[in-house]
């Protein structure tokens, strides 16, 4: 084939970039005439045909064809299918194999997505034998493919220019084999309880301490506080050159520290303090991480570090009181068992932990210190590093009131000069939790906190998978999985205003927050509320459910009142959790579910005895549903025409259209008492909660 370098397509893609992707697709080996479309080519191969990266060529095939590959390549076995059902006489079933569809029901959306009929009404209507009438479809080379703008009200102008047109097969809802399946679970009254660890609210995260001087991320907090209401907030660079901690002459000011606590305060939270990163007029080096150059070496003057330590804490009980301040956290530095956050090795970190610790307890014994904040359990020797930290504090009789760590279910290493990310089992964050916890209590420090301050799915700040409805079971899995094992499990992080890499690009661009960059609730968000509305007393729980309950008094009975939350989690398939961090083997950027296995809905029926509510004759039952139809935003804007530049009339209007499903209804309890149930789709979720009502 004609090869293209990478800096001639850099080149022209400052001007008309379609020639040379035409170019590019005509000329890839046997495209058309030897139906290597039909093997369904990665965009990987193409682009390393091309000799430039997949990324870019992903970015520059959708810049020039308005869809992208994965979306051109359907169009391409389309139109080859269409020619066959209409010039020939084979099964529809040879054809779909033929042209590269794994199954029927696949080759069936995809084609009517794209004709607006099933194959067989396809071959209906068209003259088979000759041909004669068979004309193809427009070549996505040719004119852009149809595409639906945001259907909110009929009054609501969508700019044109902020408008990208795709292809009408990715509609936001994946099918799934339709069976059915159905979950039964049995409350009665008299069964072993237990109380719920509402660790899930301890604590969260956000990128540093700089970010709360923006007005932006004020707002997503505020939002956050007066709906959710985290108890916690942990972040880096308290003492980062942005904060303006330390002058060239040694003197501190405490301004913008002053603020970032003060608007903590205001919206309830306490802070989780991590005592990073090295000041320039303190530094050994320059060696900076992230897009805001945190500094990562160590003191050139170990005695400077330690006043700086002990000022910063004097100011905080001057300001805030020694009495409000025992209840913070005071954590030295972040992930040092990793080279680009820490150049001081572990015996440096040690010095840097000793030194912190002691300077803290000198202005009050009460002030909690801990660490190590390592990174991982599976990489980085992080277990060893928490082993060690351990065992050196024990020898040198230095305290630790906790112990942290970031249990990111995902591992990253080199191997033959790439990069590889490989997906953890979806028991992982359990299993590292209890290893921690183990290991705290055969230590020295048997009483310590363990706290999990860092964790997300991954820690990619530009994972395309956080978008999507996965992260909402995926957070209720593991959160309720854990519960009991650890002091906190910090979700990492709250809002997409979120800087480590630089702002992200879109919207929809893989961030870790529960808000997007212009404050709309992700999937993660309604996790949480649901979460929050479980009660005290677990009177049930399994793998994927948990119900719980409180009580009322009528006419001197108890009477419970329940809630019961049931969930479809669905694991990464197998291929892609083994995969490589190469992004031809990522989501594509619109459908990002075909990384996920296939599983089918679930019904989900509660048996609930009628002793939990006599004397009451009737129950109300409010019915919460999130799934991809329901309060997905990612999946709301995919299937409303995928708005690149999203105006503020249309942010407030998806605000109010995206929600869970909701519902009120009123159930006669009988003698067997009550049976409500829900269907339940993958990647989705159910909240019951049930309420007594007494004769009027």
């Amino acid at each position: 084939m004609n090869r293209i370098n990478f800096e001639q397509v850099h080149y022209e893609a400052s001007g008309d970039v379609k020639p040379i992707i035409t170019n590019l697709v005509n000329t890839y080996p046997h495209w058309h005439n030897d139906k290597h479309y039909a093997e369904s080519p990665t965009l990987s191969a193409v682009a390393a045909a091309a000799f430039v990266s997949p990324f870019y060529l992903s970015h520059l095939f959708t810049q020039a064809m308005g869809i992208s590959f994965s979306q051109y390549l359907n169009y391409v076995k389309v139109n080859m299918a269409q020619r066959d059902l209409a010039m020939t006489k084979d099964t529809i079933i040879e054809i779909m194999a033929r042209h590269g569809f794994a199954n029927a029901k696949t080759f069936n959306r995809v084609f009517k997505s794209q004709t607006g009929c099933s194959p067989s009404e396809y071959r209906k209507n068209a003259l088979s034998g000759n041909g004669k009438n068979f004309t193809p479809p427009p070549s996505p080379l040719g004119e852009k493919m149809p595409g639906n703008y945001v259907n909110f009200y009929a009054h609501t102008a969508v700019p044109k220019m902020s408008y990208r047109e795709k292809s009408a097969s990715i509609t936001g809802t994946t099918e799934f084999i339709p069976r059915e399946h159905t979950r039964n679970i049995t409350i009665k009254k008299g069964g072993q309880t237990k109380p719920l660890d509402r660790y899930f609210l301890k604590m969260a995260g956000q990128a540093r301490a700089g970010d709360f001087l923006r007005r932006g991320v004020q707002d997503h907090y505020r939002i956050l506080q007066k709906e959710i209401r985290f108890e916690y907030i942990r972040f880096h660079g308290i003492f980062n050159d942005e904060m303006c901690v330390v002058a060239d002459d040694d003197r501190y000011n405490w301004t913008y520290v002053d603020e970032v606590f003060d608007f903590l305060r205001e919206v309830n939270l306490r802070p989780f303090i991590e005592l990073s990163f090295m000041p320039t007029p303190l530094a050994s080096g320059e060696t900076t991480a992230f897009f805001y150059r945190g500094n990562v070496t160590p003191p050139k003057d170990w005695e400077k570090w330690g006043e700086l330590v002990e000022a910063f804490a004097r100011h905080l009980v001057d300001r805030y009181s020694a009495e409000e301040i025992k209840n913070w956290y005071f954590e030295v530095w972040n992930e040092p068992n990793i080279d680009s956050f820490w150049t001081g090795g572990f015996d440096g970190y040690m010095r840097l932990y000793q030194t912190s610790a002691l300077r803290l307890k000198s202005v009050s014994p009460l002030l909690k210190i801990g660490g190590p904040a390592a990174s991982s359990f599976s990489d980085h020797d992080a277990r060893g590093f928490m082993e060690r930290f351990l065992s050196s504090c024990a020898e040198q009789n230095i305290p630790v009131d906790f112990v942290s760590a970031h249990p990111y279910p995902a591992i990253y290493f080199e191997e033959n000069n790439k990069l590889h990310e490989v997906f953890l089992d979806s028991g992982a964050t359990k299993n590292d939790a209890l290893w921690l916890h183990d290991l705290v209590q055969n230590s020295a420090y048997p009483h310590a906190e363990i706290h999990l301050d860092e964790w997300n799915s991954s820690p990619g700040d530009r994972d395309l998978v956080h978008d999507t409805a996965f992260m909402a079971t995926f957070l209720l899995h593991n959160y309720l999985l854990c519960g009991g094992i650890v002091s906190s499990l910090c979700y990492w992080a709250l809002s997409d205003l979120f800087e480590e890499h630089g702002l992200g690009g879109c919207e929809f661009h893989g961030g870790f927050g529960l808000l997007s960059i212009g404050g709309l609730k992700k999937p993660q968000y309604y996790a949480f509320q649901a979460l929050k509305q479980l009660q005290d007393t677990v009177l049930a729980q399994g793998d994927d459910f948990i119900v719980t309950c409180s009580y009322t008094t009528d006419s001197g009975t108890e009477i419970a009142e329940i809630q019961a939350l049931c969930w479809n989690y669905v694991h990464y398939s197998e291929a892609y959790a083994v995969g490589t961090i190469d992004r031809s083997d990522a989501p594509d950027f619109y459908d990002r579910y075909e990384i996920f296995e296939k599983k089918n809905p679930f019904e989900y029926a509660l048996h609930i005895g009628e002793n939990l509510f006599a004397p009451c004759p009737a129950c109300s039952v409010e019915k919460t549903v999130f799934n991809r139809d329901h309060g997905s935003i990612f999946d709301f804007w995919l299937k409303n025409g995928a708005i690149e530049n999203i105006s503020d009339e249309q942010r407030s209007l998806m605000r109010v259209q995206c929600i869970p499903r909701q519902n009120i209804e009123i159930h006669q309890v009988s003698g067997d008492g009550l049976v409500i149930s829900e269907l339940v789709e993958p990647f989705g979720f159910v909240l019951f909660k049930i309420r007594p009502l007494s004769k009027m």
